[in-house]
């Protein structure tokens, strides 16, 4: 009887990962056309939500982060992306989202930002008003002091997601929530980190020349 309902249980298991792997496919599929690879995340996504739910989500959440990446640029866009997974802790979104903030400041300045992905990753350990000092510091130097608003307004709409004041602000509680459950997934599943999050991944020539300057 034992050995009769172990066969059945791996019978189901099996079954779910089969109906899984369209989902997975698909969300791969996704990340390869966006960013050149697939990302790590999208199958312990699937198997953490289910095959449906997941591509739901994604249908519902990623037309809108598309949105806001086109209206604020990809370098507000992913520091924002990176300082709330930084605060929620998930080592995977902060690499893939710090590596594309720092190849697009590289693009945008010709010299890298102060603080690397591991920076990034480090920070994640602190309480949010140090985050924030940290970060305002490194953003002045940088010649970024217009995003400091930004993170302003992100630390406080954490603490108060009801004190919506403008379409900026509706955009960072959409960041806020969508990345509470990719964090969470990410964490979860203790998934290792990947490539940069962003279609500038897919330039060789510059992800070489950042990885030199990082290295110098």
């Amino acid at each position: 009887m034992g050995a009769r309902l172990c066969r059945t249980r791996d019978s189901v298991s099996q079954l779910n990962t089969l109906s899984q792997r369209p989902a997975i496919w698909a969300l791969e599929a996704v990340g390869l056309s966006l960013w050149g690879f697939r990302p790590n995340l999208m199958a312990h996504f699937v198997e953490q939500r289910g095959g449906w739910a997941a591509l739901t989500w994604f249908a519902s959440n990623m037309p809108k982060y598309q949105r806001i990446l086109k209206t604020w640029g990809p370098v507000r866009t992913h520091l924002v992306a990176t300082v709330i997974s930084s605060i929620n802790g998930c080592p995977y979104c902060i690499y893939g989202h710090a590596y594309a903030f720092g190849l697009h400041y590289l693009k945008q300045h010709g010299s890298v930002f102060s603080m690397d992905e591991a920076a990034f990753i480090a920070m994640g350990k602190q309480v949010d008003a140090d985050v924030l000092t940290e970060l305002t510091h490194a953003l002045d130097q940088a010649g970024l002091t217009e995003e400091i608003a930004f993170l302003e307004r992100l630390m406080a709409l954490r603490k108060d997601p009801s004190a919506v004041e403008s379409k900026d602000d509706e955009r960072l509680l959409h960041l806020i929530e969508m990345f509470a459950v990719l964090n969470t997934c990410g964490i979860n599943g203790d998934v290792s980190h990947d490539q940069a999050h962003d279609p500038i991944n897919r330039d060789k020539a510059i992800r070489e020349h950042y990885t030199a300057l990082r290295a110098a």
